[in-house]
């Protein structure tokens, strides 16, 4: 990720969503940070409705809209400084397990 941007920390937690979560997460920018990552753990991915990321601009109601992603796969996406909120929609089935990160 240094290729991409200069940091100096990164955090982490083990995130799982599994059904019944029937509640969307909210907007968030992650403050002052830098890159968001996630990297999935998934093992079915295509068994899974819900648990979209979606991205946007900050503010901006329009938005993309990413399925969980298959097993290894890692996102990064620019975050807090950049003007860009994300959110994770609920997972109405299936199990959704992932890294998510932050560089700092």
């Amino acid at each position: 990720m240094k290729t991409f941007l200069t940091f100096t920390s990164i955090e982490h937690i083990i995130s799982i969503r599994t059904t019944p979560d029937d509640e969307d997460g909210i907007w968030h920018d992650d403050g002052s940070r830098i890159l968001g990552f996630t990297l999935s753990l998934t093992e079915n991915p295509d068994k899974i409705i819900g648990g979209h990321l979606r991205f946007r601009k900050k503010g901006n109601r329009d938005f993309v809209s990413l399925p969980t992603r298959p097993l290894g796969e890692m996102l990064i996406f620019k975050t807090g400084i950049y003007g860009f909120e994300h959110m994770v929609s609920a997972v109405t089935e299936g199990k959704r397990v992932l890294i998510a990160g932050w560089c700092s």
